[in-house]
């Protein structure tokens, strides 16, 4: 164990829920076709996706900006149903081993969960536990508290996030360590002073932790 970290804060994404980015825009482009490029270019221009994941607006805005733009670009009406399994395309699965992991580091560690994420996906993963395992009190048992993105309002890799979680959690950052695939996630993080650890994407988090941690000892 790091005799000196006494908390642990995952992401979620590619750390705890095992993600496919592209299969989102691959889903997306297999229904727009040529105008997908357009269509999302427009959106990004509108900062759509970073806004949702702030939580600025509504799951029904999120909809109705893409149908939006969608609709002026291509003519085509897209249903809410529609862009919904697109959006979640890219969330594949969350193992059973890596929730016994996070319950089992409960017993010597404080544990946090800070995810730039959106209430769909978070929705998505709800769902997914009580149909695969019938956990429904996913943020309860795995973590003394979760920070999503869309509730704090704050993103990563804003130092104002770590910032904000530090002081909400009442936590010292070099008593903390945070886990994230995202390599300027982890710079915001190290700015304000946290332990971290690059997580590489398809590595098992599971088997490095133990390693990984040790060097902090």
């Amino acid at each position: 164990m790091g005799k000196n970290i006494k908390n642990i804060i995952f992401d979620l994404g590619n750390v705890i829920v095992d993600l496919d980015l592209d299969r989102t825009n691959r889903l997306f482009e297999e229904m727009l076709g040529a105008d997908y490029q357009a269509i999302f270019r427009e959106l990004e221009e509108l900062d759509l996706f970073h806004r949702f994941e702030k939580g600025q607006m509504s799951n029904e805005t999120f909809i109705w900006t893409i149908q939006h733009t969608t609709q002026k670009i291509s003519r085509r009406n897209l249903s809410p149903q529609e862009i919904i399994r697109c959006w979640n395309g890219m969330l594949l699965s969350i193992p059973l081993e890596r929730l016994k992991f996070l319950e089992a580091l409960r017993k010597d560690y404080k544990v946090f969960l800070y995810s730039n994420t959106n209430a769909i996906h978070l929705q998505w993963v709800y769902a997914y536990l009580i149909r695969n395992y019938e956990i429904r009190d996913f943020d309860r048992r795995y973590f003394d508290k979760p920070y999503y993105s869309h509730q704090i309002h704050h993103r990563k890799p804003d130092t104002s996030g770590y910032e904000f979680l530090l002081k909400d959690a009442g936590l010292l950052a070099e008593e903390s360590f945070f886990i994230d695939d995202n390599a300027d996630n982890i710079q915001g993080a190290k700015d304000v002073g946290i332990l971290t650890y690059h997580h590489p994407i398809g590595l098992e988090i599971t088997k490095v932790f133990e390693s990984e941690i040790q060097k902090f000892r």
